[in-house]
């Protein structure tokens, strides 16, 4: 298929995607044991977790950033298994469950300064956090800026703020990452859906037999075995295309 119109469709759909401030999303994540994952409710579930000392940190930026545009576990995929890994063993960290990381969430990400703030205690792993933010900054020029047990007192939360407005300071004019997830979710669209490619394909190939916005797939039965098959490739020329796909030899004009 047209890889672009395609794209178009699917960063609409909710099936394939979701959008955080502009960013768009694979709503699935194909992980490195070749089963898929929901990225989109993982985050849900991670933005109902977090350590204490967050919500601290989220009332700081209430009130004295307001304007500051941030998003609360931006997930960050990982594209280079290699990379990741070797960094892992440079840190000292051979747990299998860390080098077999799909992912990141980002405890806060200020895309506009390309930092991400991660509010630590002491379940954290140093090693590991060491190995991911250097990930994220050779793979995506992101700064990691660690606060540990935000806001444990009064004084401790003041050095803290102090430290977090230095650092948006050194990095007020810095080029915001461009980070693109277009080839992923290319790609699980691929995967999910390729018993109907062929059909897809052939039907794409022959639009230009549509009449007024409806292609008549009678005459490809052989690919297209049931009522669920037709409204699946329905739904993704529809989307693509503007063009319904029906069944007229099964009495179904429309779907």
């Amino acid at each position: 298929m047209n890889d672009k119109r395609l794209l178009r469709f699917l960063e609409r759909s909710s099936d394939y995607c979701f959008s955080l401030k502009g960013y768009k999303v694979p709503k699935k994540l194909e992980t490195n044991n070749d089963y898929d994952i929901d990225l989109k409710d993982n985050r849900l579930d991670e933005l109902g977790q977090g350590s204490a000392w967050s919500p601290k940190f989220r009332k700081v930026l209430k009130e004295e950033f307001p304007l500051l545009q941030r998003i609360r576990e931006f997930p960050f995929i990982i594209r280079s298994a290699k990379t990741w890994k070797n960094l892992c063993w440079s840190h000292g960290v051979s747990r299998d469950d860390f080098l077999g990381r799909n992912y990141f969430f980002a405890d806060y990400f200020f895309p506009d300064y390309n930092l991400i703030v991660e509010i630590d205690s002491n379940y954290h792993d140093q090693n590991y956090d060491r190995a991911r933010d250097e990930y994220l900054n050779i793979m995506f020029g992101i700064h990691t800026l660690r606060l540990f047990e935000f806001g444990v007192t009064p004084g401790c939360q003041t050095l803290q703020v102090n430290d977090f407005m230095l650092t948006l300071t050194k990095l007020r004019c810095v080029t915001p990452v461009r980070i693109d997830y277009s080839e992923l979710i290319l790609y699980m669209f691929y995967k999910e859906n390729d018993d109907i490619m062929e059909i897809l394909n052939i039907i794409e190939a022959n639009l230009k037999c549509s009449v007024d916005g409806i292609f008549d797939a009678s005459g490809y039965q052989g690919y297209i075995g049931n009522l669920e098959t037709l409204k699946r490739v329905s739904d993704i020329i529809e989307g693509t295309y503007g063009i319904k796909v029906v069944m007229k030899a099964w009495g179904n004009y429309c779907i």
